[in-house]
């Protein structure tokens, strides 16, 4: 029923042509009909919407491009306020949940594997709120 012999594989296959839908019984990787989307071409199938897939390759290159140059100015702009950025940053590292005292009066920060819904860090309601998303 498969009309390629296979001498490598030493069996009958179907023809290795993207987008066929009948073979030829010619013996060779040659379609005849091809399936919906596809037109055939010379034995071969080609996509219908190849051009689309390469506007869309170029839209994302394009896109791509864009956010590495955006990046690279966003990274080599000069930093013109130097104490609200101290300020920003300060503000930032008090905001973070922070263990009670040790022995030494210095509070560290939780570590990242705590389980929030059975230890109370940020109070009463975050754990609530972790206990219900479970």
């Amino acid at each position: 029923k498969e009309p390629i012999p296979d001498k490598d594989m030493g069996i009958c296959r179907a023809c290795l042509v993207d987008g066929c839908d009948v073979c030829t019984t010619k013996g060779q990787d040659t379609c005849a009909k091809c399936q919906p989307g596809f037109t055939l071409k010379e034995g071969k199938c080609e996509n219908d919407n190849k051009y689309y897939w390469y506007a869309l390759g170029g839209f994302c290159a394009f896109m791509f491009l864009f956010f590495c140059a955006y990046m690279i100015d966003l990274f080599t702009r000069p930093i013109v306020n130097e104490a609200g950025l101290k300020h920003a940053l300060k503000a930032r590292s008090l905001s973070k949940p922070r263990m009670p005292p040790d022995e030494g009066g210095a509070r560290h920060l939780w570590p990242v594997s705590t389980n929030l819904m059975k230890q109370v860090v940020e109070g009463v309601g975050t754990q609530l709120q972790f206990n219900f998303q479970a």
